[in-house]
């Protein structure tokens, strides 16, 4: 899937080629964003019987606004990582095929800059294929899974996901720039100033 560098393998920190790349098992429909509302709600404490107390209705209002911006900004990400052409030593070129391991670590650097705090590395298999997505420990963010026939949600954002649980996904590490040292670091951070930084032309429009 791509390049060597997305042929499926997980380097160790400092290593200097390739890292993961993934697969699917079956369709969604449009529950996502009712499943996390849902459940970021009952986090602030909704009881059936006595409803929001009145600061858990402050609260409440503003559970939604929050989930719409990271919605946003995940959109938004996504779509410049379709608009980039850099050849930039990553695995984008042909994004999302083969795209998930640096989309994911250039996505979780942009939330953290946004103010949405660390997200982990998540990395899961089918069969001989692998796939990388973000999680909090709460919520799952993918942008690459529709590289799949059976997946067809450019951005998918949830609490849960059968889909996802298919590919019994571990915990690799933090998604940050600096995971697999410095040269990579390096390739990130000059990709990101690209993506976000730069003007439509250094993303390739």
């Amino acid at each position: 899937m791509g390049s060597a560098k997305a042929s499926g393998q997980v380097l160790e920190a400092g290593a200097s080629d390739p890292k993961p790349t993934f697969a699917p098992q079956e369709k969604y429909g449009s529950f996502e964003r009712k499943v996390v509302l849902e459940r970021l709600i009952w986090y602030l404490g909704y009881s059936p019987q006595e409803g929001f107390s009145c600061s858990q209705r402050a609260s409440r209002s503003f559970v939604i606004p929050i989930m719409a911006k990271l919605e946003t900004i995940v959109a938004e990400f996504r779509a410049r990582l379709e608009k980039n052409r850099c050849d930039d030593g990553l695995s984008l070129q042909n994004f999302p095929s083969g795209a998930c391991g640096d989309a994911s670590i250039l996505l979780a650097h942009h939330l953290a800059e946004n103010g949405f705090g660390t997200y982990r590395y998540i990395c899961g298999r089918h069969g001989d294929a692998s796939h990388v997505w973000l999680s909090d420990g709460e919520v799952i963010i993918d942008i690459t899974a529709d590289q799949f026939d059976d997946f067809n949600h450019p951005v998918f954002i949830a609490a849960a996901s059968p889909w996802h649980d298919a590919l019994k996904g571990e915990d690799q590490h933090e998604a940050t720039l600096s995971v697999w040292g410095s040269n990579w670091e390096a390739r990130y951070l000059a990709t990101y100033e690209a993506l976000v930084g730069g003007s439509d032309n250094e993303v390739g429009q």
